[in-house]
Protein backbone atom coordinates (compact mmCIF):
# COMPACT_ATOMS: atom_id res chain seq x y z
CA UNK A 1 0.00 0.00 0.00
CA UNK A 2 1.35 3.32 -1.13
CA UNK A 3 2.07 6.00 1.03
CA UNK A 4 -1.37 8.08 -0.54
CA UNK A 5 -3.37 5.38 0.41
CA UNK A 6 -2.49 5.08 3.84
CA UNK A 7 -2.92 8.20 4.74
CA UNK A 8 -6.51 8.85 3.63
CA UNK A 9 -8.57 6.56 6.07
CA UNK A 10 -6.19 8.55 8.74
CA UNK A 11 -7.72 11.89 7.30
CA UNK A 12 -11.25 10.62 7.14
CA UNK A 13 -11.13 10.05 10.54
CA UNK A 14 -9.58 13.30 11.66
CA UNK A 15 -12.23 15.00 10.01
CA UNK A 16 -15.13 13.17 11.61
CA UNK A 17 -13.91 13.75 14.89
CA UNK A 18 -13.50 17.44 13.99
CA UNK A 19 -16.97 17.69 12.58
CA UNK A 20 -18.45 15.49 15.74
CA UNK A 21 -16.77 18.01 18.34
CA UNK A 22 -18.08 20.46 16.54
CA UNK A 23 -21.50 19.25 17.07
CA UNK A 24 -20.60 19.00 20.41
CA UNK A 25 -20.03 22.23 21.05
CA UNK A 26 -22.05 25.35 22.22
CA UNK A 27 -23.46 27.41 19.96
CA UNK A 28 -21.91 31.33 20.78
CA UNK A 29 -23.92 33.93 19.36
CA UNK A 30 -21.54 36.39 17.65
CA UNK A 31 -20.65 39.76 18.38
CA UNK A 32 -22.86 41.28 15.84
CA UNK A 33 -26.27 38.90 16.52
CA UNK A 34 -29.58 40.93 16.59
CA UNK A 35 -30.29 42.21 20.28
CA UNK A 36 -34.11 41.04 19.86
CA UNK A 37 -33.11 37.75 18.30
CA UNK A 38 -30.86 37.06 21.69
CA UNK A 39 -33.95 38.39 23.56
CA UNK A 40 -36.50 36.28 22.22
CA UNK A 41 -34.26 33.34 22.63
CA UNK A 42 -33.69 34.24 26.28
CA UNK A 43 -37.55 34.36 26.86
CA UNK A 44 -37.56 30.75 25.26
CA UNK A 45 -35.08 29.77 27.66
CA UNK A 46 -37.13 31.50 30.70
CA UNK A 47 -40.28 30.08 29.46
CA UNK A 48 -38.36 26.34 29.16
CA UNK A 49 -36.88 26.45 32.56
CA UNK A 50 -40.58 27.90 33.93
CA UNK A 51 -41.97 24.86 32.45
CA UNK A 52 -39.31 22.80 34.31
CA UNK A 53 -39.57 24.62 37.73
CA UNK A 54 -43.55 24.41 37.25
CA UNK A 55 -42.85 20.79 37.07
CA UNK A 56 -40.83 20.49 40.23
CA UNK A 57 -43.35 22.10 41.84
CA UNK A 58 -45.82 20.28 40.55
CA UNK A 59 -43.76 17.10 42.11
CA UNK A 60 -43.07 18.53 45.56
CA UNK A 61 -46.59 19.57 45.51
CA UNK A 62 -47.70 15.87 45.47
CA UNK A 63 -44.31 15.22 47.81
CA UNK A 64 -46.37 17.71 49.97
CA UNK A 65 -49.50 16.51 50.27
CA UNK A 66 -48.17 12.60 50.81
CA UNK A 67 -46.08 13.84 53.89
CA UNK A 68 -49.04 15.63 55.51
CA UNK A 69 -50.64 12.19 54.58
CA UNK A 70 -47.77 10.57 56.09
CA UNK A 71 -47.56 12.52 59.04
CA UNK A 72 -51.16 12.35 59.89
CA UNK A 73 -51.23 8.52 59.61
CA UNK A 74 -47.65 8.13 61.54
CA UNK A 75 -49.52 10.75 64.33
CA UNK A 76 -52.57 8.34 64.38
CA UNK A 77 -50.27 5.01 64.34
CA UNK A 78 -48.55 6.15 67.91
CA UNK A 79 -51.95 6.62 69.16
CA UNK A 80 -52.41 3.62 68.79
CA UNK A 81 -49.60 1.81 69.32
CA UNK A 82 -49.85 4.03 72.69
CA UNK A 83 -53.29 2.92 73.40
CA UNK A 84 -52.00 -0.77 72.53
CA UNK A 85 -49.16 -0.72 74.58
CA UNK A 86 -51.20 0.84 77.47
CA UNK A 87 -53.58 -2.61 77.10
CA UNK A 88 -50.84 -4.97 76.93
CA UNK A 89 -48.97 -3.54 79.87
CA UNK A 90 -52.81 -3.88 81.61
CA UNK A 91 -53.39 -7.12 80.23
CA UNK A 92 -49.58 -8.18 81.52
CA UNK A 93 -50.27 -6.99 85.03
CA UNK A 94 -53.45 -8.77 85.85
CA UNK A 95 -51.75 -11.70 84.37
CA UNK A 96 -48.94 -11.41 87.12
CA UNK A 97 -51.73 -10.89 89.78
CA UNK A 98 -53.38 -14.41 88.37
CA UNK A 99 -50.64 -16.05 88.42
CA UNK A 100 -49.72 -14.70 92.50
CA UNK A 101 -52.92 -15.69 93.05
CA UNK A 102 -52.85 -19.26 91.38
CA UNK A 103 -49.98 -19.98 93.58
CA UNK A 104 -51.21 -19.12 96.86
CA UNK A 105 -54.74 -20.94 95.72
CA UNK A 106 -52.21 -23.76 94.85
CA UNK A 107 -50.21 -23.42 98.19
CA UNK A 108 -53.54 -23.23 100.56
CA UNK A 109 -55.09 -26.63 98.57
CA UNK A 110 -51.53 -28.75 99.32
CA UNK A 111 -51.95 -27.24 102.90
CA UNK A 112 -55.61 -28.18 103.28
CA UNK A 113 -54.55 -31.69 101.50
CA UNK A 114 -52.23 -32.04 103.61
CA UNK A 115 -54.80 -31.41 106.72
CA UNK A 116 -57.54 -33.82 105.20
CA UNK A 117 -54.89 -36.52 104.81
CA UNK A 118 -53.96 -36.05 108.32
CA UNK A 119 -57.74 -36.25 109.12
CA UNK A 120 -58.61 -39.16 107.07
CA UNK A 121 -55.27 -41.18 109.28
CA UNK A 122 -56.62 -40.13 112.48
CA UNK A 123 -60.57 -41.56 111.31
CA UNK A 124 -58.84 -44.44 109.65
CA UNK A 125 -57.19 -45.16 113.00
CA UNK A 126 -60.97 -45.12 114.65
CA UNK A 127 -61.86 -47.06 112.07
CA UNK A 128 -59.06 -49.80 112.00
CA UNK A 129 -59.79 -49.87 115.56
CA UNK A 130 -63.55 -50.45 115.51
CA UNK A 131 -62.99 -53.11 112.84
CA UNK A 132 -60.37 -54.94 115.23
CA UNK A 133 -62.29 -54.61 118.59
CA UNK A 134 -65.67 -53.88 117.34
CA UNK A 135 -68.14 -52.06 119.03
CA UNK A 136 -66.91 -53.75 122.17
CA UNK A 137 -64.92 -50.86 122.93
CA UNK A 138 -67.70 -48.56 122.49
CA UNK A 139 -69.81 -50.69 124.42
CA UNK A 140 -67.09 -50.89 127.29
CA UNK A 141 -66.71 -46.85 127.89
CA UNK A 142 -70.31 -47.09 128.50
CA UNK A 143 -70.95 -49.90 130.38
CA UNK A 144 -67.82 -48.80 132.23
CA UNK A 145 -70.30 -46.07 133.75
CA UNK A 146 -70.59 -46.40 137.57
CA UNK A 147 -73.61 -44.64 137.48
CA UNK A 148 -76.68 -43.86 135.40
CA UNK A 149 -75.83 -40.24 135.39
CA UNK A 150 -71.99 -41.29 134.09
CA UNK A 151 -73.43 -43.80 131.69
CA UNK A 152 -75.29 -40.59 130.08
CA UNK A 153 -72.46 -38.58 130.40
CA UNK A 154 -70.47 -41.33 128.38
CA UNK A 155 -73.63 -41.50 125.72
CA UNK A 156 -72.92 -37.79 124.77
CA UNK A 157 -69.23 -37.63 125.17
CA UNK A 158 -68.84 -40.61 122.26
CA UNK A 159 -71.43 -38.92 120.35
CA UNK A 160 -70.00 -35.38 120.52
CA UNK A 161 -66.66 -37.32 119.17
CA UNK A 162 -68.14 -38.93 116.48
CA UNK A 163 -70.09 -35.74 115.28
CA UNK A 164 -67.54 -33.59 115.58
CA UNK A 165 -65.34 -36.07 113.80
CA UNK A 166 -67.31 -36.12 110.56
CA UNK A 167 -67.54 -32.49 110.76
CA UNK A 168 -64.36 -32.13 110.72
CA UNK A 169 -63.84 -34.19 107.81
CA UNK A 170 -66.60 -32.87 105.72
CA UNK A 171 -65.59 -29.02 106.55
CA UNK A 172 -61.84 -30.38 104.95
CA UNK A 173 -62.98 -31.98 102.51
CA UNK A 174 -65.70 -29.31 101.09
CA UNK A 175 -62.77 -26.74 101.84
CA UNK A 176 -60.83 -29.01 99.54
CA UNK A 177 -63.19 -29.07 96.91
CA UNK A 178 -63.74 -25.57 96.98
CA UNK A 179 -59.90 -24.42 96.60
CA UNK A 180 -59.66 -27.59 93.98
CA UNK A 181 -62.91 -25.26 92.20
CA UNK A 182 -60.79 -21.90 92.84
CA UNK A 183 -57.57 -23.60 91.21
CA UNK A 184 -59.25 -24.38 88.03
CA UNK A 185 -60.75 -21.22 87.97
CA UNK A 186 -57.55 -18.88 88.71
CA UNK A 187 -55.79 -21.56 86.11
CA UNK A 188 -58.57 -20.83 83.59
CA UNK A 189 -58.31 -17.09 84.35
CA UNK A 190 -54.31 -17.33 83.84
CA UNK A 191 -54.82 -18.98 80.18
CA UNK A 192 -56.76 -16.30 79.41
CA UNK A 193 -54.47 -13.67 80.20
CA UNK A 194 -51.21 -15.10 78.45
CA UNK A 195 -54.15 -15.79 75.54
CA UNK A 196 -54.52 -11.88 75.73
CA UNK A 197 -51.12 -10.72 76.44
CA UNK A 198 -49.80 -12.86 73.50
CA UNK A 199 -52.61 -11.02 71.30
CA UNK A 200 -52.01 -7.71 72.83
CA UNK A 201 -47.94 -8.18 72.18
CA UNK A 202 -49.09 -9.31 68.74
CA UNK A 203 -51.12 -5.99 68.33
CA UNK A 204 -47.96 -3.62 69.62
CA UNK A 205 -45.34 -5.59 67.24
CA UNK A 206 -47.97 -5.35 64.32
CA UNK A 207 -48.71 -1.41 64.83
CA UNK A 208 -44.97 -0.87 65.49
CA UNK A 209 -43.72 -2.27 62.31
CA UNK A 210 -46.70 -0.21 60.58
CA UNK A 211 -45.30 3.00 62.49
CA UNK A 212 -41.59 1.80 61.46
CA UNK A 213 -43.23 1.69 57.78
CA UNK A 214 -44.35 4.88 58.06
CA UNK A 215 -41.51 6.70 60.05
CA UNK A 216 -39.46 5.26 56.75
CA UNK A 217 -42.06 6.55 54.38
CA UNK A 218 -41.91 10.33 56.21
CA UNK A 219 -38.17 10.47 55.88
CA UNK A 220 -38.06 9.30 52.02
CA UNK A 221 -41.14 11.66 51.40
CA UNK A 222 -38.76 14.43 53.46
CA UNK A 223 -36.19 14.04 51.63
CA UNK A 224 -37.56 14.13 47.77
CA UNK A 225 -39.40 17.58 49.51
CA UNK A 226 -35.57 18.80 50.24
CA UNK A 227 -34.30 18.03 46.59
CA UNK A 228 -37.08 18.81 44.82
CA UNK A 229 -36.80 22.65 46.63
CA UNK A 230 -33.25 22.57 45.63
CA UNK A 231 -34.04 21.89 42.26
CA UNK A 232 -36.57 24.92 42.73
CA UNK A 233 -34.36 27.04 43.95
CA UNK A 234 -31.75 26.45 41.22
CA UNK A 235 -34.55 27.47 38.83
CA UNK A 236 -34.98 30.64 40.78
CA UNK A 237 -31.17 31.35 40.54
CA UNK A 238 -31.39 30.75 37.14
CA UNK A 239 -34.55 32.69 37.00
CA UNK A 240 -32.72 35.36 37.89
CA UNK A 241 -29.76 35.30 35.36
CA UNK A 242 -31.68 35.10 32.50
CA UNK A 243 -33.79 37.98 33.90
CA UNK A 244 -30.72 39.57 34.18
CA UNK A 245 -29.67 38.26 30.59
CA UNK A 246 -33.32 39.68 29.62
CA UNK A 247 -32.27 43.18 31.10
CA UNK A 248 -29.06 43.43 29.54
CA UNK A 249 -30.54 42.43 25.88
CA UNK A 250 -33.33 45.12 26.34
CA UNK A 251 -30.91 47.98 27.61
CA UNK A 252 -29.02 46.69 23.98
CA UNK A 253 -32.36 47.31 22.61
CA UNK A 254 -31.97 50.79 23.96
CA UNK A 255 -35.95 51.60 23.94
CA UNK A 256 -36.56 54.78 25.54
CA UNK A 257 -37.61 55.65 28.87
CA UNK A 258 -40.72 58.28 28.41
CA UNK A 259 -39.90 61.85 26.97
CA UNK A 260 -40.48 63.65 30.52
CA UNK A 261 -38.22 61.04 31.88
CA UNK A 262 -40.70 59.62 34.80
CA UNK A 263 -43.20 57.38 34.48
CA UNK A 264 -46.71 57.56 35.49
CA UNK A 265 -47.65 54.44 36.94
CA UNK A 266 -50.91 53.09 37.24
CA UNK A 267 -53.54 49.97 38.31
CA UNK A 268 -53.98 47.34 36.63
CA UNK A 269 -57.15 47.06 38.14
CA UNK A 270 -60.17 49.76 39.27
CA UNK A 271 -59.15 51.95 42.26
CA UNK A 272 -59.27 51.37 44.98
CA UNK A 273 -57.81 48.47 44.51
CA UNK A 274 -57.45 45.43 46.98
CA UNK A 275 -54.22 43.50 47.52
CA UNK A 276 -54.50 39.75 48.13
CA UNK A 277 -50.96 39.05 48.72
CA UNK A 278 -48.26 41.34 49.62
CA UNK A 279 -44.73 41.03 47.44
CA UNK A 280 -41.77 39.09 49.70
CA UNK A 281 -41.69 36.12 51.38
CA UNK A 282 -44.57 33.73 51.90
CA UNK A 283 -46.09 30.73 52.75
CA UNK A 284 -47.16 29.67 49.02
CA UNK A 285 -50.82 29.00 49.05
CA UNK A 286 -50.35 25.90 46.95
CA UNK A 287 -47.16 24.41 47.75
CA UNK A 288 -47.16 24.36 51.47
CA UNK A 289 -43.98 25.86 51.32
CA UNK A 290 -42.37 28.88 52.23
CA UNK A 291 -41.30 31.10 48.79
CA UNK A 292 -40.38 34.41 47.25
CA UNK A 293 -43.10 35.94 45.74
CA UNK A 294 -42.13 38.43 43.21
CA UNK A 295 -45.37 40.44 42.55
CA UNK A 296 -48.60 41.77 44.06
CA UNK A 297 -51.52 39.99 43.73
CA UNK A 298 -55.20 42.34 43.30
CA UNK A 299 -57.95 40.93 43.55
CA UNK A 300 -59.87 40.76 40.27
CA UNK A 301 -62.98 38.84 39.22
CA UNK A 302 -63.23 35.99 36.65
CA UNK A 303 -63.15 37.71 32.81
CA UNK A 304 -62.46 41.53 34.25
CA UNK A 305 -60.11 43.37 32.32
CA UNK A 306 -56.20 44.25 33.17
CA UNK A 307 -54.99 47.21 32.26
CA UNK A 308 -51.71 47.94 31.06
CA UNK A 309 -49.88 50.23 33.78
CA UNK A 310 -47.88 52.28 31.56
CA UNK A 311 -47.10 52.51 28.03
CA UNK A 312 -45.10 50.14 26.55
CA UNK A 313 -43.89 47.36 24.00
CA UNK A 314 -45.61 43.84 24.23
CA UNK A 315 -42.24 41.69 24.33
CA UNK A 316 -43.90 38.39 25.70
CA UNK A 317 -47.68 36.78 25.08
CA UNK A 318 -47.66 33.59 26.46
CA UNK A 319 -48.53 30.88 28.40
CA UNK A 320 -46.69 29.09 31.20
CA UNK A 321 -47.33 26.58 33.79
CA UNK A 322 -46.18 29.19 36.98
CA UNK A 323 -47.57 31.96 35.74
CA UNK A 324 -50.50 30.73 33.54
CA UNK A 325 -51.34 33.15 30.41
CA UNK A 326 -49.00 36.07 30.95
CA UNK A 327 -47.84 39.29 29.12
CA UNK A 328 -44.75 41.08 29.62
CA UNK A 329 -44.37 44.76 28.78
CA UNK A 330 -41.17 46.92 28.10
CA UNK A 331 -41.39 50.30 29.53
CA UNK A 332 -37.96 51.64 28.32
CA UNK A 333 -35.02 52.51 30.43
CA UNK A 334 -34.47 48.44 31.71
CA UNK A 335 -37.97 48.69 33.41
CA UNK A 336 -40.81 45.94 32.36
CA UNK A 337 -44.11 44.58 33.83
CA UNK A 338 -45.65 41.46 33.98
CA UNK A 339 -49.31 39.69 34.47
CA UNK A 340 -50.20 36.79 35.03
CA UNK A 341 -53.02 33.93 35.44
CA UNK A 342 -55.10 35.90 33.03
CA UNK A 343 -57.95 33.99 31.50
CA UNK A 344 -57.39 35.65 27.89
CA UNK A 345 -54.89 37.71 26.47
CA UNK A 346 -55.71 40.94 24.20
CA UNK A 347 -51.92 41.67 23.01
CA UNK A 348 -49.39 40.34 21.20
CA UNK A 349 -45.45 40.18 21.12
CA UNK A 350 -44.95 43.84 19.02
CA UNK A 351 -47.42 45.16 19.70
CA UNK A 352 -47.42 49.17 21.21
CA UNK A 353 -49.97 49.56 24.19
CA UNK A 354 -50.47 52.65 25.99
CA UNK A 355 -51.68 53.28 29.92
CA UNK A 356 -54.85 52.16 30.93
CA UNK A 357 -55.53 50.11 27.84
CA UNK A 358 -56.88 46.39 28.43
CA UNK A 359 -54.62 43.82 28.01
CA UNK A 360 -55.96 40.49 29.14
CA UNK A 361 -59.24 39.21 31.09
CA UNK A 362 -58.48 38.24 34.52
CA UNK A 363 -58.13 34.55 35.58
CA UNK A 364 -56.55 31.65 37.42
CA UNK A 365 -54.55 29.78 35.26
CA UNK A 366 -51.14 28.37 36.05
CA UNK A 367 -50.27 28.39 40.02
CA UNK A 368 -53.37 30.32 41.24
CA UNK A 369 -55.78 29.55 43.73
CA UNK A 370 -58.99 32.13 42.61
CA UNK A 371 -59.14 34.86 40.16
CA UNK A 372 -56.71 37.84 40.29
CA UNK A 373 -54.20 39.98 38.44
CA UNK A 374 -50.38 39.10 39.79
CA UNK A 375 -48.17 42.51 38.83
CA UNK A 376 -44.41 42.12 38.70
CA UNK A 377 -42.53 45.20 38.21
CA UNK A 378 -38.73 44.25 36.66
CA UNK A 379 -35.82 46.78 36.87
CA UNK A 380 -32.85 45.82 34.99
CA UNK A 381 -33.79 42.21 35.81
CA UNK A 382 -34.69 42.59 39.24
CA UNK A 383 -38.20 42.42 40.29
CA UNK A 384 -39.25 44.77 42.98
CA UNK A 385 -42.16 46.21 45.17
CA UNK A 386 -44.68 47.68 43.11
CA UNK A 387 -46.63 49.30 46.02
CA UNK A 388 -43.43 51.08 46.31
CA UNK A 389 -44.53 52.77 43.22
CA UNK A 390 -48.01 54.07 43.79
CA UNK A 391 -50.22 55.88 46.20
CA UNK A 392 -51.15 53.91 49.33
CA UNK A 393 -54.64 55.74 48.73
CA UNK A 394 -54.88 54.03 45.34
CA UNK A 395 -55.47 50.47 47.56
CA UNK A 396 -56.75 48.72 50.57
CA UNK A 397 -55.42 46.16 51.90
CA UNK A 398 -57.05 42.48 52.42
CA UNK A 399 -56.26 41.39 56.41
CA UNK A 400 -56.82 37.82 56.21
CA UNK A 401 -53.36 37.62 54.13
Amino acid sequence: MTSQNRTAPRMRRLTITLVVLALMLPVVPTANADPQTELNQAQQDLKNLRSKAANAENELARVQAQAEVAMAELDAVEAELSVATSAYQTIADQTVQATGHLKKVEADLVQTTQHLEQRKEVLADRMRSLQEKGRVSYLEVLFGATSFSDFISRIDLVGTILRKDRAVFNEVKQEKGLLEEQKKDAAARKIQLETLQSQALAKQQEIEERKNAREVASRSLNTSRRQLQAQLDEFAAAESRINGKIAELQAQMANPAPASGEYGWGLPVPAPALVTSYFGGRLHPVLGVWKQHNGVDFNAPMGSPIKAVEAGVVIMASYDDAYGNFIVIDHGGGIATKYGHNSQLLVSVGQQVVKGQQIARAGATGWATGSHCHLEIIVNGSPQNYLDYIPSSWYTVNTDV
